[in-house]
């Protein structure tokens, strides 16, 4: 809804009040809001601040100059997403922050509103929207380790995988039998388990060669 040239974001409640969030900036002053924001970034970045707080500060300016009619919150994650990159956090890649930010959307407009307010006097408190952004990064970062450390528990798996059918072998074997009887992992991996059991002396081999006969001690 135009006022003075301006959006109105707003909030429709229940009982069916309507809120009003925020007043964007106005159509004619956007694309020199825009220029400004780029500049504050920018200068933020070569004046020394630390990047995640500068991206979240982009954010926050983006969000409140309201350049487009539809879609603001997309552009915004998309941004996020190419700041952050720009800056070598690359979570992204691999966690999604849209997931996470949809998971967490109460306590986003919580924050943006609170952000926002006095906005366009430069009178605002950028801090509650920067520990917001802050947490839903935090967040990404603690689910790829998470992830990251099933993977390695799991490598784990195969190679005890490897040890028990090498050690249950009844009389003479080889290593082409043992590759036959662990589908889907790799020979590099069945060789070093081969090389750890027989430093173990839990294995011993009888002769040379690939096609060379083990015997479990």
């Amino acid at each position: 809804m135009p006022v003075s040239g301006r959006l109105k974001i707003i909030k429709k409640h229940p009982n069916g009040r309507v809120e009003v969030l925020f007043k964007t900036v106005s159509a004619k002053d956007t694309p020199d809001a825009v220029e400004q924001l780029c500049l504050n970034y920018e200068h933020s970045l070569k004046e020394g601040m630390p990047a995640l707080y500068a991206i979240a500060c982009l954010v926050l300016d983006f969000l409140c100059i309201h350049p487009f009619r539809d879609g603001n919150g997309r552009v915004a994650r998309l941004l996020t997403l190419l700041a952050l990159y720009q800056n070598g956090f690359q979570v992204g890649c691999y966690i999604s922050l849209e997931r996470i930010i949809e998971g967490t959307k109460e306590d986003y407009y919580k924050t943006l509103n609170i952000s926002s307010r006095q906005w366009h006097e430069s009178r605002h408190n950028v801090m509650p929207w920067v520990h917001y952004f802050l947490a839903t990064v935090l967040t990404a970062y603690k689910e790829f380790s998470e992830r990251a450390g099933a993977l390695s528990v799991r490598r784990g798996a195969k190679t005890e995988i490897v040890r028990d059918v090498i050690l249950k072998q009844q009389g003479d074997f080889t290593m082409t039998e043992v590759r036959g009887a662990c589908s889907g992992i790799g020979p590099d991996m069945i060789r070093k388990v081969f090389r750890t059991l027989k430093a173990e002396k839990k294995i011993v081999c009888l002769g040379k060669g690939k096609s060379s006969k083990w015997r479990v001690n």
